[in-house]
């Protein structure tokens, strides 16, 4: 039961992590800017480990201009469009989901998080041994709430992934976090 689901869930972190490296370095070669949030950089980061979180999609954020540039490289890669909304695009291929984000948000919840803002705060990650850009734990914070505003908080692990950023980031500039969360 419980062991047996464990198992799942690394297996599928496991080969979605290695989808997010192998997308990274796509983006990278076409010289286009990504920055992966939740999904496996969130385990990294938040939970120290892969393993420790659920991860069903990968999110991806590029630049509004960027964003068409992006979908049809992945269409390249044998990705479909599967729905199209103005804050994110849902693109499908065998067993991934990629969510591309031109906004973190939809624009009501992120007038005051600007993109800029968002590239201007970023940190190397180690993820599997490879480094890689990943949002800096206060704007991560910041992203989560809005996340789990716009589902209106009705998924657990939105709370569980804020309760484990926290606790995995003593050193989280709380004077930063409060200060953007104000605006």
């Amino acid at each position: 039961g419980l062991h047996l689901s464990f198992q799942g869930n690394v297996h599928r972190s496991l080969i979605l992590t290695q989808e997010l490296l192998r997308l990274v370095n796509l983006f990278k070669a076409a010289q286009i800017p990504v920055l992966p949030f939740k999904g496996p950089a969130l385990a990294a980061s938040a939970f120290g480990k892969l393993s420790l979180r659920q991860t069903g999609d990968l999110d991806l954020l590029v630049s509004p201009e960027d964003l068409d540039r992006a979908s049809n490289l992945l269409i390249q890669e044998g990705y479909e469009i599967d729905i199209d909304l103005p804050y994110e695009r849902h693109l499908v291929r065998e067993e991934y989901n990629i969510d591309l984000h031109p906004v973190v948000a939809p624009k009501q919840l992120v007038a005051s998080l600007s993109n800029e803002e968002i590239w201007q705060n970023i940190e190397q990650i180690d993820l599997k041994g490879t480094s890689i850009d990943n949002i800096t734990p206060e704007v991560t914070l910041l992203i989560l709430c809005l996340h789990g505003t716009k589902e209106c908080w009705l998924k657990l692990n939105r709370i569980c992934d804020i309760a484990e950023l926290v606790r995995y980031t003593p050193l989280l500039n709380w004077n930063q976090v409060m200060e953007r969360s104000h605006r």
